[in-house]
């Protein structure tokens, strides 16, 4: 998303493949395509954005990139006598077992070498330079040149000569991401050229995101001066879910980052779709027709990082482990409109109603949900019955049993935002995330506006740029770290000597 702080106009991006017949992507995947000898060089493996609806080449595909950012920084340990030539993937640290999928759909693939945070860094690089026109990309971008960006509004001239003079990247992060997921992500945005200093990237919490996106023009806060009193954010992401609470002021220009309290917890999409077909979809299959060991279950609506992550590679890679996400996917979408469904997996035929997956999957959660937005009520000091406002957004966090408890908990809540449709289920109206469009607006921008939140949210910044960490983003522990680093001698000097400088 493209914004113009001075005319406050958006600009959402866009993506085509000059070969794939013309087909327009609203985003990008983070995944990356490595050849199949990526092992045996990894420092020079060629890595390329798999293009959807054209058979990728062999290989393996990098999957679920924004998981590492955290992890640590990339570095190589420094040996006595350094080594002239650049280092190989295998001497950088840290080594990572990370998820693969195998790029031709039906193979099975091998349990994979560790990989390093260095390459998977490289991987996020090629993502970010899918967004500079070719003319303004580097020789060595050759896997981008079959794709495409632009900007709705704008002719291919003119966001060429946007892109190459931005005054700044904003970009979301979790609640509660740390150092290395900043340095990581800032210094992979510089490399890719958006920007020429690291000072120019800034980093902005999801559910504050989350909330800013209903002040955009053409939505119903934007409207709507009557907007006061303590809000609840709940934004279901792929990988976690995260809280929010903010005391609006009568003026939404004076909202600043302190007014904001703010949680997360790593249960996201993804670990939905894992308890759907680990509690769901494999008890109707018999193990040996399976044809995949799954290992240790994940504890339903947990987090349970550990196990989440060990099963999440089984599942990626085999057929039957991506058969059973694209399974879980479906049932999820279709029992948020309809009691019960008939479902084919391949020869066995089982028939699952919303009841069970409320029962199994959607409660476990609520249970969790409701323990971690009681610990960030009493952070904030505000009472259930003081909140005025909930904006409850993101896949799994809007289907109807999750609506219908938050509705029983704060009876006396406005619902705002998609969730606000929550109210309607009594009169029978459709609460489906892909129906839930705010009333009485362009429908075609509410569909973008519905799958793009987080964008439009970070575009609209600008505009409330007193909610941004500005300490944090200029004198983070890292940045405090390399200051330290330069004063410091080129050579090793004694302890004492050190302590005297």
């Amino acid at each position: 998303m493209l914004s113009n702080s001075l005319t406050g106009r958006f600009y959402p991006l866009c993506w085509r493949v000059k070969r794939g017949g013309g087909e327009i992507f609203r985003s990008l995947p983070a995944i990356a395509h490595l050849p199949s000898d990526f092992a045996q060089n990894p420092a020079q493996a060629f890595i390329q954005l798999p293009i959807p609806g054209i058979p990728a080449a062999e290989g393996v595909l990098l999957c679920d990139l924004k998981s590492a950012f955290d992890v640590g920084l990339p570095y190589v340990p420094a040996p006595e006598n350094a080594p002239s030539n650049f280092p190989t993937d295998s001497e950088w640290e840290p080594q990572l077992n990370w998820y693969f999928q195998p790029a031709q759909p039906q193979r099975t693939l091998a349990e994979q070498a560790p990989i390093s945070l260095h390459l998977i860094l490289r991987a996020l690089g090629q993502l970010l330079g899918s967004l500079r026109p070719a003319v303004h990309r580097r020789a060595s971008s050759l896997p981008l040149q079959s794709w495409h960006c632009s900007a709705d509004g704008l002719t291919d001239a003119e966001f060429s000569q946007i892109l190459g003079n931005l005054e700044g990247v904003i970009v979301s992060c979790p609640s509660d991401c740390n150092e290395a997921y900043r340095f990581n992500v800032r210094e992979a945005v510089v490399d890719a050229q958006l920007v020429q200093r690291a000072e120019q990237v800034a980093f902005l919490e999801e559910p504050i995101a989350t909330l800013l996106a209903e002040f955009c023009p053409g939505q119903a806060a934007f409207n709507a001066p009557d907007w006061q009193g303590a809000t609840l954010v709940v934004h279901a992401g792929a990988a976690s879910t995260e809280l929010a609470v903010v005391c609006l002021p009568n003026g939404l220009h004076n909202l600043t980052h302190d007014d904001f309290k703010l949680r997360g917890f790593g249960y996201g999409e993804q670990a939905f779709k894992q308890d759907i077909a680990c509690q769901l979809l494999t008890p109707f299959i018999p193990p040996d027709q399976l044809g995949l060991d799954l290992g240790i279950l994940p504890i339903p609506g947990e987090p349970d990082p550990t196990v989440r992550s060990q099963l999440q590679r089984r599942l990626y890679r085999s057929p039957a482990g991506k058969m059973l996400l694209d399974a879980s996917a479906y049932l999820q979408k279709a029992l948020k409109q309809q009691e019960r469904i008939t479902f084919e997996f391949g020869p066995y035929a089982c028939t699952f109603s919303q009841a069970a997956m409320d029962t199994k999957v959607t409660q476990p959660f609520v249970m969790r949900l409701n323990r971690e937005i009681s610990r960030l009520l009493g952070e904030a000091g505000v009472k259930r019955e003081g909140i005025a406002q909930v904006l409850c957004t993101g896949s799994h966090a809007t289907l109807p049993t999750i609506q219908a408890w938050l509705q029983k908990q704060l009876p006396q809540a406005r619902w705002v935002g998609p969730g606000a449709q929550a109210n309607a289920m009594e009169t029978g109206a459709n609460a489906g995330f892909d129906a839930e469009l705010d009333a009485g607006f362009d429908a075609e921008f509410d569909a973008e506006f519905v799958s793009h939140r987080i964008a439009y949210g970070l575009a609209n910044l600008p505009v409330y740029a007193q909610v941004l960490d500005r300490p944090q983003q200029q004198y983070s522990d890292y940045f405090l770290l390399m200051e330290l680093l330069r004063s410091l001698p080129p050579r090793r000097s004694p302890v004492p000597k050190f302590w005297a400088i």
